[in-house]
């Protein structure tokens, strides 16, 4: 099934919303399957995606980097998951103003992908 959804994707060239949720769907999926690269591969595009095209939400390419971040981590990058859950909080932070709820999450966040990866150190 997933691989029948991947051949559509060729089908949404002109809508990258929808190509781009698609993705979303399918990094999650995959993920969920331990599917790590292939999921990476649909995140780093629905993250230029949603970073090109108006349609998108701020929240999507924060998404987006979570979930790289996350992956990251999994996969023992600790400098890829320290940059991307570093450029999340950037961008939550010039999105909503530093002292918004969402730029505080993000923090948390990233200073969760330190604390797991100065757990793992030790």
């Amino acid at each position: 099934m997933l691989a029948e959804a991947e051949t559509n994707l060729a089908s949404l060239g002109d809508a990258p919303e929808a190509e781009g949720r698609m993705r979303l769907a399918l990094a999650s999926a995959e993920r969920a399957l331990g599917q790590g690269a292939s999921a990476r591969v649909h995140l780093e595009r629905t993250l230029a995606l949603s970073l090109a095209h108006p349609g998108f939400s701020w929240r999507d390419s924060a998404r987006c980097l979570e979930l790289l971040a996350e992956l990251a981590l999994e996969d023992g990058d600790g400098a890829a998951a320290l940059a991307h859950a570093g450029r999340r909080t950037r961008l939550a932070s010039a999105e909503e103003g530093q002292d918004s709820e969402d730029a505080r999450m993000a923090r948390e966040f990233e200073e969760g992908v330190r604390q797991r990866l100065g757990d793992e150190q030790e």
